[in-house]
């Protein structure tokens, strides 16, 4: 899956383990996800509910690399643009990843504050500060410590109609990686030969630099 979009459907899975219980749901009333303007998505606002909506992408300067890797290397995932395998005795190489951010906002809406405090406890429980990640038990794509919680505003306020609608804004930041440069075939080293006199103080000093494919 490319990436952005990645992040998008990772992040939706995750919250849609959110579940919230009352006097005539004691088994359990799964919170519903979606984004703010879907094109696919037709729905009713059944309470509770949550609303997600991205607000920013910009490059992440403080965790900026240069230099070429071996792919894949990252969180232990294949790119979604890698290549296939190289040939024996070459290896697939590329600069190092962009680091991104990805800013979400997720809104949480409920009808009584008893669901509200529900998801107020399980969405810390899942971005526990600055150790949240994407991902979960059916995605093979988890990546650790790849999400952080940066803060809550509350919203509460009445409707239309006058009745009490709870409301809880959070502000979530990804950190993605975004693979810009083209991956390059190049042969693998297996050895370097350094070769220098036993005297150093003799005239023609020389050295050797030998690489062996």
């Amino acid at each position: 899956m490319p990436w952005i979009e990645e992040e998008d459907d990772l992040l939706k899975s995750k919250l849609q383990g959110i579940v919230c219980t009352d006097a005539r749901a004691p088994e359990g009333r799964p919170v519903k996800v979606w984004y703010r303007h879907p094109e696919m998505e037709l729905r009713d606002q059944d309470f509770p509910f949550m609303i997600i909506d991205m607000i920013n992408v910009a490059e992440a300067l403080d965790r900026a690399q240069r230099g070429g890797q071996q792919r894949p290397t990252v969180n232990g995932y294949r790119p979604p643009d890698m290549a296939e395998d190289a040939p024996e005795g070459r290896i697939n190489i590329t600069e190092w990843p962009v680091a991104m951010n990805i800013d979400y906002q997720i809104t949480t809406y409920a009808r009584n504050i008893q669901h509200d405090r529900q998801m107020l406890r399980q969405f810390w429980a899942l971005f526990p500060g600055r150790y949240g990640s994407l991902g979960g038990n059916a995605s093979p794509y988890v990546r650790p410590f790849s999400a952080q919680l940066m803060g809550m505003t509350p919203g509460d306020h009445l409707d239309e109609y006058g009745k009490r609608k709870f409301r809880k804004i959070f502000t979530l930041r990804v950190f993605s990686e975004l693979w810009a440069s083209p991956i390059r075939d190049v042969h693998q080293l297996e050895s370097i030969e350094l070769i220098f006199p036993l005297d150093p103080g003799l005239d023609d000093w020389f050295s050797q630099f030998t690489c062996h494919e």
